[in-house]
């Protein structure tokens, strides 16, 4: 087996389902074995690379000294130990700054990038509701991937059905959205893990990046077969994202999607997620509200549904495209692939990238 194949089988395939249930901790600790194992049941994985450099036995070591550090901080946090955070300080440096290529695990996005805040929800929500949970009520912030305890952060989503499916909506009556575009160009931590196919250099060090970056990823990108929410899975990721607040190298975290992995959902669905810089009494992160994103007023489904289907009918088939990203998608979610185009997310979303009303704008909320 060469690392594509390994990274593609069902054992080590990212996500990676827990489907015994069992607890979190051993059983990342088996999946990094059998991954380490399998690498090195395969002495020529890395020989479909022609433009990679590395020696299979560099990179072996390498996954090795990341696995190690992986279990150490799971094994602390699990007793309990007030150097859990350091440790995942450590852990982040060497990965990013020592061991590997900086630059392949930071992503600029260019300004003017299209997001999506999404909520689900049986009343219309305000504006505010839209951004972060405000400082005044820490209760309020979900307990979510890469959310840390108690400070909130903002999540957006690259598509509208990403959006759908992160916000657990389950039926578009209750589906509405803002869309958010950057003002600034952002520096993310790169954890997304879509294996596309090998067609140049760019891909093949993709390749090598979450080939040799699995341990982490396999800690933070764990999910059970039930898809309960559960704190355990949820461990490393949280660390990351306060480690890389405290850090401020980083804007935030640019992840892919756990909620998109069947194969239906083709293309590239990711989050971002950013933790406030800028931390108050009371309402929202100054940072992110007036310096790095603008905003455009809520499309509530339930409301627009109409004027949707109407503008997208006439307009469409002059643009002929919706987001770039998306090209098939489960709708109804569990059924079988479908153009984006003919689902009422891709119909909404196209609405709220191309009609005059959603035009992005200041943030003026307080």
């Amino acid at each position: 087996m060469n690392l594509e194949e390994i990274l593609r089988d069902p054992r080590f395939h990212l996500p990676v389902k827990n489907s015994t249930g069992g607890p979190y901790k051993e059983f990342i600790v088996r999946l990094l074995q059998d991954y380490i194992g399998t690498l090195e049941a395969n002495p020529d994985f890395l020989s479909i690379y022609s433009t990679i450099k590395i020696t299979e036995s560099t990179f072996l070591n390498k996954v090795k000294v990341a696995a190690a550090e992986v279990v150490k901080i799971l094994e602390h946090r699990r007793d309990g130990a007030s150097d859990t955070p350091a440790l995942v300080g450590n852990l982040m440096l060497r990965l990013i700054f020592t061991m590997y290529m900086p630059q392949s695990y930071v992503t600029q996005i260019p300004e003017n990038t299209i997001f999506y805040r999404c909520i689900g929800s049986d009343t219309e929500e305000l504006q505010s509701r839209f951004f972060h949970a405000p400082f005044e009520i820490p209760e309020k912030v979900d307990d979510t991937r890469f959310s840390i305890p108690g400070i909130p952060s903002l999540y957006l989503a690259n598509s509208l059905s990403g959006g759908y499916l992160e916000c657990r909506a389950k039926t578009m009556n209750r589906f509405q959205a803002a869309k958010f575009e950057n003002k600034i160009p952002l520096a993310m931590l790169n954890l997304d893990y879509h294996l596309g196919d090998i067609s140049g250099v760019e891909d093949e060090l993709e390749h090598q990046r979450i080939g040799s970056l699995y341990p982490l990823f396999a800690a933070c990108f764990s999910v059970y077969e039930d898809d309960d929410k559960n704190p355990q899975e949820y461990m490393v990721p949280q660390l990351v994202t306060n480690w890389l607040r405290e850090g401020k190298i980083f804007d935030g975290i640019l992840y892919s999607s756990t909620k998109t992995a069947s194969l239906n959902y083709k293309e590239h669905f990711y989050n971002l997620v950013l933790p406030p810089k800028v931390i108050a009494d009371s309402g929202h992160c100054i940072w992110l509200r007036d310096t790095a994103f603008n905003m455009s007023d809520i499309c509530y489904w339930n409301r627009h549904h109409g004027d949707i289907l109407t503008f997208f009918t006439t307009d469409y088939p002059n643009i002929g495209f919706i987001n770039k990203a998306v090209e098939t998608i489960e709708w109804p979610e569990g059924s079988a692939a479908i153009a984006y185009q003919d689902t009422d997310p891709g119909q909404m979303e196209f609405f709220m990238r191309n009609h005059v009303s959603m035009i992005v704008k200041t943030i003026k909320f307080s």
